[in-house]
């Protein structure tokens, strides 16, 4: 008795909630969908994609067929599955550039992509550039779009990403004395990388890299822009205790 009691009790908020909804008719394109919309809710997805998907086959020419497209890509994205998502999205905005959320869907395409980054920064980070595209698209295409702002943060986040990849292997080739490969990554950071937090130490570990293999005027160089560029860095006080020039 006490078990089905439980029991009752724990269906209870979905028996109120259909109870307290008028039936929905699941033989029209707005019932379907309507249908689906309310299984999303309640986080039922994969009865949600059975009515997004019968009302894709059965009414394809229906607007409400284009709308649940959007719908089962979301439902991709909720479900944390972002290669499904990421491919979902770009499909939607293929085959609708003009839909009105195209700017949504552009910010879900780059954060599918953003959401599938390894936490480590040694492992492959291409799908970041990826990213970064789709991002930069949001805010350049969709200027006055409500996702602007986080298409803005998240492609510094990216760039951010791939900077310390680039450090990381530097400060590899650096520590196993590796110092002329050294001395290219620390350059690749300065030249791709240099709006990053990464710039003042890679400018310092650019210029002793190239003193240990003999580039005095590259050292000099790097040396010279980080004190003039920072002058109150850390970084830069480190340079000017270390380098006699």
């Amino acid at each position: 008795m006490k078990r089905s009691y439980l029991i009752s009790l724990l269906f209870l908020p979905l028996f109120i909630a259909c109870a307290s909804m008028e039936p929905i008719q699941t033989d029209t394109p707005e019932g379907l969908f309507k249908m689906g919309q309310f299984l999303t809710k309640q986080e039922r997805f994969e009865e949600a994609l059975a009515n997004f998907n019968e009302l894709k086959n059965k009414h394809p020419y229906n607007s409400l067929a284009v709308e649940a497209e959007l719908e089962v890509a979301n439902i991709q994205f909720a479900r944390e599955n972002f290669v499904e998502a990421e491919n979902a999205y770009k499909l939607f905005k293929e085959f609708h550039p003009n839909h009105p959320k195209i700017d949504f869907v552009t910010f879900r395409i780059a954060m599918s992509m953003y959401k599938q980054l390894p936490d480590s920064i040694d492992r492959d980070l291409n799908v970041a550039e990826d990213a970064q595209i789709y991002f930069r698209q949001v805010y350049t295409s969709y200027p006055k779009s409500d996702y602007a702002g986080a298409a803005r943060d998240h492609e510094e986040k990216c760039k951010l990403k791939l900077a310390r990849s680039v450090y990381y292997v530097a400060d590899f080739y650096f520590k196993t004395e590796q110092y002329d490969s050294a001395l290219g990554r620390f350059e690749d950071v300065i030249k791709q990388y240099s709006d990053t937090s990464l710039l003042p130490k890679s400018l310092y570990w650019a210029s002793l890299s190239a003193q240990k293999v003999g580039k005095e005027e590259k050292a000099k160089k790097y040396y010279q822009e980080l004190i003039n560029t920072f002058p109150k860095n850390h970084w830069a006080a480190r340079a000017k205790r270390n380098f006699k020039w």
